[in-house]
């Protein structure tokens, strides 16, 4: 029979179901051929809802009221469309009946159920039933278990495909989740546990649960109940509420798509050190005991999220998950990571995407899965590019093996570190120079005695550090501490980096003093932030470091100076006000610099003859690629090359010509697009004001004269006569009436307006401001609840928290709306 629909989403009043046809209005509208409707048991509510989530031209589409109950209704409803998306649960009292209509019409089902001993009942009862009608029911679409289920497919797919073998053992692990506990998911636990005791304790303790018993291979073991380091993860891990569903799902999925007959699978979470991986082992029982015992339960329904209750809009505007697996083939050559990571928050934003998602796959997509009780990951690639299409990357990595004699021992040696109190929030490193001055002062006026951050300052000359401490700070200050180590002193460095939990580096150029410092901040977890101006140097320690910073839980930012914080956050305040207001992404931006006044500075220019020096090439490359900082997988290839002549600007209304920091800028604001995922399609480009095109040309000329004698090494002898030596600074008077102005716009989607962002700032932006933007970067890192993602990131990543930390020191952001 013909089906009117695509879709319907079932339990559209609850939190979770809102979100869902939020999201269907604004990715499936009349513009798409995807066709569908949106059912509960109000009608009410559901009126409510088409008033006041759906557009004007969207009042076209229907809702169905039907009772979870009402068997005349559901067959009804479920003969009309293709799938059904399901938000209503627990499951075990709202989902039978939906199941068993489906299966009998042959309409696909997908839901978020997470109470095994249901699923296995539905699974004996309707799954033969289901293959002969040629319908898929999927449960468990959600956060529990989309991330697990579609990384070890993920990695099976890769190995079977690269390295002609079978994945034979995959583990995963949650490396950082930050967003609301779902109501419903704890209700559906307590009522697991009510309603089939016994069967839910049968769950825990067969690893293959949801695996016929003729078909086990018994080789999982049980689940993880303590503290166990993992030496693929190099991680201590503990278990998670999470965990045992989505093991068992993922070993389903082994069973329905044949990764290997001797396939295994585990999960935890990763925890810092043996004490953190102690403790939440504990609060994990503790947690689950509040779940299973129903003389414990009231108390958990106190303090708990009720059912169709949801977060904060900051908590799912800040909200994200890092989920990280890994996966053997047959002759384990080699170790196959796969790392997932999602934007806002998982329980409640992502999951109604993640459902909404998979039921669209089942009614159009050409899967090549089997049919009957199914799996996210039988799905296959379909679903995955539909999960990219919702903000989450899945990317893959492979680690051959390798013997390290001294392993053990320097883990040791690490697990000891990262056990360690920090003494220090921030260490301010490079202080004797002139930016390493200002800073200091910075410092000591505004965090003295009377706050809690707690810092130091550090260098290799004691005769100077000591000075610093004699003449700058007051006699109050007199027992702030400060380091004597040299940039090349392993040892010093180590055993600096372990006491604080940030540090603000002013040492440059960064390829001759900034790397072992990274080296050790990245080992250690600690924090690091820096002004440096090679993109050789950073991709190179991006390269090495990204993927260790994460696992460590670090945050290595790099330009955090005049380079690139205005054009960085500029940038994030422009997608932010587009995405809050207007509900769509950031497709196009553009910055510019209006007015400039202030010194040169000369560890800048050190820093980039330095870089063209000694990776001429590789500094070459940096200019031809412009999303230089994006891993080759990851580019959209949209962006131009750059701007090298005068051209007109018809958003800004003005004449531009190139400018020397423009190419660095570029670059890092398009990381921050592939880091927090403002749009597939974001392009950015950057130049500076003229009053008309003779200017434009002038300045042009200028620009490539100036850069010619920072390239060519035989001009640059020539440049450091007249240009100002690394150390030195500008003269009072120009740091007292220093200025910067810088413009930038963006396009939402649909090209319906330009939003402005002008940022200002007072006093000499080279060195007085640049001194004042990461000292602050590095003290949003130590104490600020930052959203963005761990690893090599950009100043953008640190977010809001920083946004108003540049503006407690007088940077000011605009923003403007203009509409076309």
């Amino acid at each position: 029979m013909s089906r009117s629909y695509d879709l319907i989403i079932y339990g559209a009043t609850g939190y979770t179901g809102k979100l869902a046809v939020e999201y269907m209005a604004a990715t499936y509208d009349n513009s798409t051929n995807i066709k569908w409707a949106f059912a509960g048991r109000s009608e009410s509510k559901l009126e409510k809802i088409k008033q006041s989530i759906l557009s004007s031209t969207l009042k076209n589409i229907e809702y169905f009221v039907v009772d979870a109950n009402d068997d005349e209704g559901l067959a009804s409803m479920v003969q009309q469309t293709k799938a059904v998306a399901t938000f209503a649960g627990p499951y075990a009292i709202y989902g039978s009946k939906l199941v068993k209509y489906c299966v009998e019409y042959g309409t696909h089902y997908a839901d978020l159920a997470g109470e095994p001993p249901w699923i296995k009942s539905m699974m004996n009862q309707y799954h033969e039933k289901a293959i002969s009608n040629q319908c898929r029911i999927v449960t468990t679409c959600g956060f529990d278990s989309v991330p697990s289920d579609m990384a070890v497919f993920c990695i099976a797919k890769y190995i079977e495909d690269n390295i002609n073998s079978n994945c034979i053992t995959a583990k995963g692990a949650f490396v950082d989740i930050y967003g609301g506990i779902s109501g419903g998911t704890i209700a559906s636990g307590m009522n697991s546990y009510n309603n089939w005791s016994e069967e839910s304790l049968l769950s825990e303790r067969e690893p293959q649960y949801f695996v016929p018993n003729t078909a086990r291979n018994n080789l999982d073991s049980q689940d993880q109940s303590s503290a166990q380091w993992d030496e693929e993860f190099k991680s201590w891990t503990s278990p998670f509420a999470m965990n045992p569903l989505n093991m068992r799902v993922v070993r389903r999925s082994n069973y329905l798509l044949k990764y290997d007959s001797d396939f295994t699978y585990s999960e935890s979470q990763f925890n810092r050190n043996i004490i953190s991986a102690f403790i939440f082992s504990w609060i994990n029982c503790i947690l689950m005991s509040f779940i299973k015992y129903s003389f414990l339960q009231p108390i958990a329904k106190m303090c708990l999220p009720a059912p169709g209750s949801g977060p904060s809009q900051r908590m799912i505007d800040h909200g994200f998950f890092h989920f990280k697996c890994y996966g053997f083939p047959k002759d384990r050559s080699c170790t196959v990571f796969c790392d997932v990571h999602g934007r806002k928050d998982p329980g409640y934003y992502l999951t109604a995407r993640m459902l909404c998602e998979a039921a669209i796959s089942l009614s159009v997509d050409d899967v090549h899965g089997p049919f009957g009780f199914v799996t996210p990951a039988t799905l296959g690639a379909p679903y995955v590019e539909r999960l990219k299409s919702i903000g989450m990357t899945f990317n893959i990595s492979v680690s051959t093996f390798q013997v390290v004699l001294f392993g053990l021992s320097i883990g040791f040696l690490i697990l000891l570190s990262l056990t360690m109190s920090r003494r220090y929030d921030v260490i301010v490193y490079g202080a004797t120079g002139y930016t390493g001055k200002l800073a200091v002062e910075y410092m000591a006026t505004t965090y003295d005695n009377n706050t809690n951050i707690k810092w130091a300052f550090a260098g290799r000359s004691e005769s100077k550090l000591e000075k610093i401490k004699q003449s700058i700070l007051s006699s109050t200050l007199k027992n702030i501490d400060y380091f004597v180590v040299d940039a090349n002193d392993d040892e010093g460095l180590a055993s600096m980096v372990q006491q604080t939990k940030a540090v603000a580096t002013f040492a440059g150029p960064y390829a001759i003093y900034g790397t072992k410092l990274v080296k050790y901040c990245v080992e250690y977890g600690t924090h690091y932030t820096d002004l440096a101006g090679e993109p050789p140097w950073i991709k190179s320690m991006m390269n090495q470091y990204h993927e260790k910073a994460v696992i460590n839980q670090c945050r290595i930012v790099t330009t955090c100076g005049f380079d690139s914080v205005p054009s960085d956050m500029a940038v994030f305040c422009i997608t932010k006000y587009i995405k809050d207001n207007m509900h769509q992404n950031c497709v196009t931006a553009k910055g510019s610099f209006v007015d400039v006044y202030g010194g040169v500075s000369g560890g800048t220019i050190a820093s980039g003859m330095n870089s063209y020096s000694k990776w001429p090439e590789e500094s070459l490359l940096a200019e031809k690629e412009p999303q230089y900082f994006v891993p080759n997988t990851a580019r959209n290839n949209l962006d131009s090359q750059d701007q090298s002549s005068a051209q007109w600007d018809g958003e800004f209304k003005s004449w531009t010509s190139p400018f020397a920091m423009n190419p660095l800028n570029m670059r890092v604001v398009r990381r921050s697009n592939y880091l927090l995922k403002y749009d597939s399609d974001f392009t950015y480009s950057e130049s500076q004001f003229n009053r008309n095109f003779i200017s434009a040309f002038i300045f042009s000329w200028i620009n490539f004269i100036l850069m010619s004698f920072i390239k060519y090494s035989f001009l640059q002898s020539i440049a450091k006569m007249f240009l100002p030596a690394p150390g030195s600074g500008p003269s009072q008077h120009m740091i007292d009436n220093g200025f910067f102005h810088f413009k930038g716009y963006g396009l939402p989607k649909d090209k319906s307006c330009t939003v402005f962002c002008d940022v200002h700032g007072r006093r000499d932006p080279a060195y007085y401001l640049t001194a004042r933007m990461l000292c602050e970067a590095a003290v949003s890192l130590a104490v600020d609840d930052v959203p963005g993602p761990f690893g090599y990131v950009t100043p953008a990543t640190l977010g809001s928290p920083y946004l108003e930390r540049l503006k407690s020191f007088g940077m000011t952001f605009s923003i403007s709306v203009v509409r076309k």
